[in-house]
């Protein structure tokens, strides 16, 4: 059970290594946030939220994995307490609509 003095736990996936590195970077400033784990794919993503169980899961839309809706249901199980924000850079309504 987390404390309201624990930081929140927060997982990165997303399949630019940059953007991983800048999104831990920022985050980490945050005394109230921790990056406890990140990774380059959503099968990585799922098997590490096994290990490491995040309050929060960051994940790119685009990411290469099984699918958006199947890795989310795979993270859900891995860490059911979790909540799951997706970002995207890309407009498209499409891909929003299907996640």
């Amino acid at each position: 059970m987390r404390r309201r003095s624990d930081p929140i736990r927060v997982m990165i996936v997303d399949n630019h290594a940059m953007v991983v590195r800048g999104l831990a970077l920022g985050l980490n400033r945050y005394e109230q946030l921790e990056v406890v784990a990140t990774a380059t794919s959503l099968v990585e993503g799922v098997a590490l939220a096994h290990e490491v169980n995040p309050d929060i899961a960051l994940l790119d839309a685009e990411s290469s994995g099984p699918g958006l809706a199947t890795a989310i249901q795979a993270l859900r199980g891995a860490a059911p307490n979790a909540a799951v924000l997706v970002f995207s850079a890309q407009l498209d309504e499409e891909v929003a609509a299907q996640s």
